[in-house]
């Protein structure tokens, strides 16, 4: 919609802005969001997390337009906080600190692996991305592939492959060639 919108997290309302660079303050009844992430469906639609483990939607979130989904949806339990949103070839998915869950087509909450749960951190999925048809989501130590197509999953190990890591993943990227990690 032409239209940047900045989640400030829980104890400040998102902003937006248009293309004329003018920031307006949203004055939405749910309006404190940590994440923000489009579905890129026939009505694009946009999520946000409200608290630890809840998401809400909308199709138009700037003032005047339509309200945010009430309840929220809730994703798993509050003992892990959401820690980054992604949409990836129309599904939206959710990671939580312990392991990571998608929306299904009807809208249902499902987990995607348990595979995580024995690397789970506060920081645990977050930096997700997607490169060349899969996800790759880091776990500490670990970077989990996603192989979208073919629903398959698969541990890749920096030290695999003659780089000596003993760190964790701070950030991941790529080109149309390689898949790039920030490490600490």
């Amino acid at each position: 919609d032409g239209i940047l919108y900045i989640a400030r997290g829980f104890s400040w309302a998102y902003l937006y802005m248009s293309t004329t660079e003018v920031l307006t303050v949203s004055t939405a009844v749910n309006n404190k969001y940590q994440f923000f992430e489009t579905l890129d469906a026939t009505s694009p639609t946009l999520y946000g997390n409200g608290a630890a483990n809840t998401i809400r939607s909308t199709v138009n979130p700037i003032n005047g337009g339509t309200a945010w989904s009430n309840p929220a949806t809730t994703i798993d339990t509050a003992e892990w906080s959401i820690t980054g949103l992604k949409c990836v070839q129309s599904m939206l998915y959710i990671f939580k600190g312990n392991r990571p869950f998608y929306l299904d087509t009807s809208g249902n909450v499902k987990t995607l692996t348990g595979m995580t749960q024995t690397l789970a951190s506060t920081t645990g999925g977050a930096g997700t991305t997607e490169f060349s048809g899969k996800m790759y989501i880091p776990y500490g130590r670990g970077l989990l592939e996603y192989d979208i197509a073919n629903t398959a999953f698969d541990w890749k190990q920096p030290s695999n492959y003659g780089i000596g890591f003993s760190g964790t993943f701070a950030g991941l990227a790529g080109d149309d060639r390689y898949l790039y990690a920030a490490v600490l």
